[in-house]
C-alpha cells in the first residue's frame, strides 16, 4: 500500500498485488472529492486500465476473480477507509450510471462474442427435428438445417448490439432483480447503505458490496441473443429457401413450415 502526493498536488492512496495477478486500486482526493480507479492484468480479465467512472467495474471484476481474497487482505492492511471506498463508488456511479453492469452481463466474453459456442445448434436441432417429423430423413434434415442457418447468418445481430441494449435497459430498470422502477444506480446505492450498516472493516464492506451486486445477467444476454437468432432465421427469404430446397431435394413448403 502506498500513499503520496503526485506532481499536480493530488493526494492518492494505492493498494496493489502483483502475484498471481496484478491488480492496483488507486483512491484520489482532489477538488472534486474522492474518486478511484483499477488497473488489472490479463490474469483477471483483459489488460485494462480503468477510468474514474469504471471504479465499480474494477471492484466487481476483482471480486469475481481467483485473487479476490488476496486483494481484500491487502486492502484490510492498508490505510484506505470505508468512507473513501463509498465516495469513490458514488462518484463513479454518478458519472457513469451503468458502471459495473459490463462485468455482470458477461464481460468481454459476451460483448465481443468469443464466449459464444455453437450458438446455432439449438435452432438447427429444432429445424432438423421438425423436418424428421414430416418424413425427411435424418441426414437430409440435418443438411437443410445447416444450410438454413448459413443463410440466417447474414441477418445475425452483433453481440455488441445485444449487449448494449441490455446494458441500457438495466441502467434504467433492474426488474426483476429489484422492485420495478429501480435503476442500477438505485441498486448500487441500496447496496452501499446495507453494507455500510453491517460492516466497519473496509475489506468486509467491499466484499459485501460485491456480494449484494452479484446479479448473474449473463444468462439474460444469452437468452436475448438466442431470441435474436430466431428472428434472424425468420428473415431468411423465399429465394434462399428455394435455393436450399433445390440443393437438398426437400420441398420448400416443408422448410418454411419448420423455420
Amino acid at each position: 500500500m502506498e500513499s503520496s502526493i503526485d506532481e499536480e498536488g493530488e493526494d492518492y492512496k494505492k493498494v496493489s498485488i502483483y502475484s498471481p495477478a496484478y491488480v492496483s486500486m488507486e483512491i484520489y482526493h482532489d477538488d472534486e472529492g474522492v474518486s478511484g480507479s483499477f488497473s488489472i492484468d490479463d490474469k483477471v480479465g483483459w489488460c485494462w486500465y480503468g477510468e474514474d467512472d469504471e471504479f465499480l467495474l474494477g471492484l466487481i471484476r476483482v471480486a469475481r476473480s481467483s485473487i479476490n481474497k488476496k486483494f481484500l487482505n491487502e486492502l484490510k492492511q492498508s490505510d484506505v477507509t470505508k468512507d473513501e471506498i463509498k465516495k469513490a463508488i458514488k462518484y463513479s456511479i454518478e458519472k457513469n450510471p451503468s458502471d459495473g453492469l459490463y462485468a455482470l452481463l458477461g464481460d468481454n466474453a459476451t460483448y465481443t462474442g468469443f464466449g459464444l459456442n455453437n450458438e446455432w445448434s439449438d435452432i438447427e436441432y429444432d429445424i432438423k427435428d421438425c423436418l424428421e417429423d414430416k418424413g425427411v430423413s435424418s441426414e437430409t434434415a440435418d443438411e437443410v438445417a445447416s444450410r438454413i442457418t448459413d443463410k440466417a447468418v447474414y441477418y445475425q445481430p452483433s453481440t455488441e448490439e445485444v449487449f448494449e441494449k441490455l446494458e441500457k435497459e438495466y441502467t434504467k430498470d433492474m426488474y426483476p432483480y429489484t422492485p420495478k422502477g429501480k435503476s442500477w444506480k438505485d441498486a448500487v446505492t441500496d447496496a452501499i447503505h446495507k453494507c455500510d450498516a453491517k460492516h466497519e472493516d473496509v475489506g468486509d464492506f467491499v466484499d459485501c458490496i460485491a456480494d449484494e451486486l452479484n446479479f448473474d445477467l449473463a444468462e439474460d444476454f444469452y437468452n436475448e441473443y438466442s431470441a435474436r437468432l430466431n428472428e434472424a432465421v425468420h428473415k431468411v427469404n423465399k429465394e434462399d429457401i428455394k435455393d436450399v430446397s433445390e440443393e437438398t431435394g426437400v420441398d420448400a413448403s416443408l422448410i418454411e413450415a419448420c423455420i
